[in-house]
């Protein structure tokens, strides 16, 4: 938690030292819907290059927890530093993009139990944390009326993982981490402040 406030602050700081313009804020529509609320922002350096960094929070029910157990709760978050390479932008930072992500969560999953032996009830917790690298692909449409549509996928590899409860000590880094592979898909919603068309007879960007 130390960790991710200090991230959090070193970014106010950045993002306070640049002009707002340059800035794209945006939230992740496919986090909001599966219970994982995202918070994103790009720093559009040129037309071909940008930086995004973005924020995550977990909290209440995991998405179809009630499949597996309607007491599962979960919570915790993390961050995500993503440098893009756009490839043939039409405006700035815009259309097909290649990039590299780095993450870091640290999320823990609560659920109720029973112990037949001393009948009792108790919770059992469940804490992951990971850090991870890799690659992604995506497309950003930029419309003239400032709106950005940001789609994509990254697929990576674990760093390191550290899978821990309460009832488990026995868990070590092998025994979670999907095979080794990390992978993330985003929807962004976003908005470039103060960036109109490049001229009245050609914008270069679609409509909105």
């Amino acid at each position: 938690m130390k960790y991710l406030k200090k991230t959090f602050f070193v970014t106010l700081l950045f993002v306070t030292s640049v002009s707002f313009s340059q800035i794209e804020p945006k939230f992740d529509v496919l986090g909001t819907i599966f219970g994982m609320p995202v918070v994103k922002g790009e720093y559009i350096i040129n037309e071909s290059f940008g930086v995004e960094l973005s924020f995550n929070l977990r909290f209440g029910k995991p998405y179809l927890s009630s499949k597996y157990d309607s007491t599962l709760k979960q919570h915790g978050g993390g961050f995500k530093i993503e440098p893009r390479f756009y490839l043939s932008p039409d405006y700035d930072g815009d259309g097909y993009y290649l990039g590299l992500y780095f993450r870091n969560q640290s999320l823990s999953y609560d659920y109720n139990g029973y112990d037949y032996d001393t009948d009792e009830d108790y919770i059992y917790t469940l804490n992951n944390k990971f850090s991870s690298l890799g690659v992604v692909l995506g497309y950003k449409y930029y419309f003239d009326s400032g709106i950005t549509l940001d789609y994509g996928a990254g697929i990576g590899r674990f760093l390191s993982t550290n899978f821990t409860s309460t009832e488990r000590d026995e868990y070590s880094n092998s025994d979670y981490s999907d095979g080794k592979i990390d992978y993330y898909f985003t929807f962004g919603l976003g908005y470039r402040f103060d960036w109109g068309p490049k001229d009245e007879n050609d914008s270069g960007v679609d409509e909105f």
